[in-house]
């Protein structure tokens, strides 16, 4: 009997000490009511001024409840891609990374073209058809896409391609234009190439010969950056 009553009187005592708080910012915020009430009655109300700051401070509220969503919609676009990829079977095929521009999805190019090509394989439409179901729809208007095309440090020489400038644009433009085509809308892509100046991999020259191969094959490839602000754009 004594230890519950121990007990009770410590929960008691903590409650106690919980509930201070609320005495002092009782006395607060009486204090601030009746500053604000001698405020409002030496001053002159003006219906004009009353307004402006009403509808600033409906702004700042709608504001912060838009942010609010976006985040929420960011949230779910990455938990509904995530489910997409492992639905599909598309693990081996694509990288998810986030970073501070947003969501960044990695392809490596052999799903999407042949060696030297740009003309997306039927494999490589399947892949983009099945991602965008996800972000193409009205809910994600707001975000954006910056298609980058990536090759490894091999040069090429052809008639259509003088360098891998021109394969990585093209690849990264070949990729725009089936989301296009899609119906993904125009205005929110951008399309980069960017050769081989920013490899996945950095190559070294004390590699093996497989290693090697195997790190010029990750650094030929397709990214999709999702920007979620318009900055970024």
């Amino acid at each position: 009997m004594m230890i519950n009553e121990r007990l009770f009187k410590q929960k008691r005592e903590a409650n106690n000490e919980e509930e201070t708080w609320l005495i002092t910012f009782a006395d607060l915020f009486t204090l601030l009511f009746a500053f604000f009430v001698l405020l409002v009655g030496s001053s002159t109300y003006d219906p004009q001024k009353y307004e402006r700051v009403r509808e600033s401070f409906l702004k700042t509220v709608n504001e912060d409840s838009e942010l609010k969503q976006k985040r929420i919609d960011r949230k779910e676009l990455e938990q509904q891609i995530e489910n997409l990829i492992k639905e599909k079977n598309l693990e081996d095929r694509v990288i998810l990374e986030k970073n501070t521009k947003g969501l960044r999805m990695t392809f490596p190019s052999s799903s999407f073209f042949k060696s030297g090509d740009a003309v997306i394989m039927p494999k490589g439409q399947q892949i983009l058809l099945d991602i965008q179901e996800v972000f193409k729809t009205v809910k994600y208007k707001t975000f954006r896409i910056a298609i980058e095309g990536h090759t490894d440090d091999v040069p090429i020489h052809t008639e259509k391609f003088p360098s891998n400038w021109e394969l990585s644009s093209s690849r990264a433009g070949s990729v725009a234009n089936q989301l296009v085509k899609n119906g993904f809308a125009d205005d929110r892509i951008k399309v980069i190439g960017f050769a081989d100046t920013r490899p996945y991999i950095e190559l070294k020259d004390e590699m093996e010969i497989d290693e090697k191969l195997a790190v010029r094959a990750s650094n030929r490839r397709i990214e999709l950056q999702l920007l979620y602000y318009k900055e970024d754009f």
